[in-house]
Parts: structure tokens; sequence; C-alpha cells
């Protein structure tokens, strides 16, 4: 998480999800950001759900008033207010900024045991996700993963999860939802990994046995509350039936200056979010009907004589920009050019 991203679309379903998690399974969230420095890039700067509020603010009323502040350009952005603006009552903050070196990280982790132990849930927030096989604690920018060995600790001390991943390009996502739930089965020896799907973006809550229960109430209210923006994957998930997420608006643009001055602000390719257009297998519903195709226009017929000469011309010009290019090689290296 950055502090840069507060108060984005994403975020808006983020706090989402979390409601409807303590509000239909009555555990309270303790969020351990994973709060790392501000970048230059434009991410985090979609926010025009908050002007749209015909849209948005039915999914929660409550929730969006206290977002709206942000639509102001010269609010602070900044995760502190989550916690000051009660986005999630009765949770716990760890706010705390995360380092890439690993004895920063692994102190890090210490801190965040201690100061949300006594939260039954803990949402985990990483830039990225959970760390790729090829991904080394200590390294330039590990800080944007979460590890293997930080979630398995995390389910022994007797939390249950909720995890951010971000969709990787060039990956079916249905194949990589799938693939990366039985990774953290496995894992965890839990078969509760439940993937919630955003057009965006994916949460995986893993509920430990004694929580079980209460979090498998979660899925019929997000469906009720946030359908079409957030969803269960398995309740649209079939061998033969892919779920295509309500498309959001066009990428964002802000004015400058003046009305002809405008920055169209893309997502970073490498982190969140990116456009669903930027997913090939993610398909545009307008994309679902097929077109008329383009009528064909008949070639041009050229003449036979036409065609001679103009293929003769051609066969000049290239002898000669050939005989050019031997003479320039002989001239400046005699000794090496043999011509038969």
């Amino acid at each position: 998480m950055k502090n840069q991203y507060f108060g984005d679309i994403n975020d808006y379903r983020k706090y989402g999800l979390l409601r409807c998690i303590t509000e239909a399974s009555g555990l309270p969230v303790g969020v351990c950001w994973m709060l790392t420095e501000d970048d230059d890039s434009n991410d985090g700067q979609d926010r025009r759900y908050l002007g749209n509020p015909s849209k948005y603010r039915s999914r929660d009323p409550d929730l969006y008033d206290r977002l709206l502040p942000v639509k102001d350009s010269e609010v602070d952005r900044n995760v502190k207010n989550a916690r000051l603006w009660d986005l999630l009552p009765g949770a716990e903050f760890f706010e705390k900024p995360l380092q890439h070196t690993r004895p920063e990280r692994e102190q890090y982790f210490s801190d965040a045991f201690t100061v949300l132990a006594r939260s039954p849930v803990i949402f985990l927030d990483p830039d990225i996700g959970i760390v790729p096989p090829s991904g080394r604690k200590g390294r330039l920018k590990s800080d944007k993963w979460v590890f293997g060995d930080e979630i398995e600790d995390l389910y022994a001390g007797g939390h249950s999860l909720v995890i951010y991943q971000h969709f990787p390009k060039f990956k079916v996502k249905e194949k990589f939802i799938n693939d990366l739930g039985d990774e953290l089965q496995a894992r965890l020896g839990t078969a509760f990994v439940e993937p919630y799907r955003t057009a965006y973006v994916l949460f995986f809550i893993i509920g430990r046995p004694e929580h079980q229960e209460q979090l498998a109430q979660v899925a019929d209210l997000v469906t009720q509350r946030w359908g079409g923006e957030i969803q269960p994957q398995h309740q649209f998930m079939s061998d033969t039936e892919t779920w295509v997420p309500e498309p959001d608006p066009e990428p964002y643009v802000e004015t400058v200056q003046s009305d002809s001055d405008r920055v169209v602000i893309e997502p970073e390719e490498a982190e969140r979010p990116e456009s669903p257009e930027a997913n090939s297998d993610v398909p545009d519903p307008e994309e679902r009907y097929e077109s008329e195709p383009d009528p064909i226009e008949p070639e041009p017929v050229i003449p036979d004589a036409d065609l001679d000469e103009a293929v003769s011309s051609r066969l000049k010009v290239l002898g000669g920009v050939v005989q050019k290019g031997f003479s320039a090689v002989e001239a400046r290296f005699p000794f090496r050019i043999v011509r038969k």
C-alpha cells in the first residue's frame, strides 16, 4: 500500500469488502498496511467515483460519504485517514512503513504481530501481492510482496487472513486464481480459501477452522451489496463460463491549467491497478458482439507494359546502388575485396 492510493476506486472496493467481512462474520479486522513510499507514477489518481454518486454511493452510502473529502485534491491522502475517519469500525491498524532489507522486514512483522494480536482477521495489503517463486527477501522492491513464511506465521498464530493480490499480465485470470488458491490451501492445510475478484484486483480470504462458519456468511452480503463490482470467485466460475466484471470508465483524465491541457493518467504497468483493456483475457463487453467486416476494396490493375517498365527502372536503380557500394568499399579496403 502507498499513501497515494488512499481513496481511489480500488480503495473504495477494498474497504467495502473489509466492512462486509466484519458485518457478516462479526469478526473485527486488523489492518497491516505493508506501507511503502510513494513513487512518481500516477497510480491511485482515479477518484471519479466520488463524482458519480448515482452509480457508486448505493454500494455503501456510509463509506462513500466518509471518503468524499478525498475528492478535494488538497486533502492529505494518507492511510492514517482510514483510522481517523473510522472507515473500518472496530479495526486495529499497523501503520509503520515497511523496508526491503531482511532485518528491518523481520522486525516489522514482529511488531505487526504484537499490535494486531487481538484481531481474529488480519488484512495484508502489499503493493503487488503474494511473492512469486523468483522473489527473495532483502532484494530491492521485495517490500512490494508478502512472503509465504509470513503468511504461515500469521495463520499459525491464530489469525484468518485477507490478502490483496494484483492480477499479473499475460496470464489467464481464472487459472491464476485457481493455481494460487490451490497453493495457499496446500501451504496452510486449510480448505477455506475464498477468492473475491474485482475488475482490477483479487482478494483471498483464508479462514482458520474456528472462523470458517462466520466467514462463510460473507459471500452473500458481498454479492448483495457489491454484485458486479466485487464478486466471490466460486459464484461465477465454471468450466465453460467466465465472469465479465462491470467495466470501469475510460482512463482517468486530469485537467491541468486549462481544458486544452489534459494529462491521461494510465496505471503503472507493473503494479496496481491496470485497466481491463490491458488484459487480453478480460473480455470487453463491447467485443461480445460481432461487427460487420469492413468491405474489401479491389486491388488496382496495372497494365503489363507499365509493369515491365517499372520493374526495369527499379532494377537499374538497384544495380547502380550496388555498384557504388562496391566502389566505396574498394576505396577503403582495396586489399580485402576480390571481384570475379
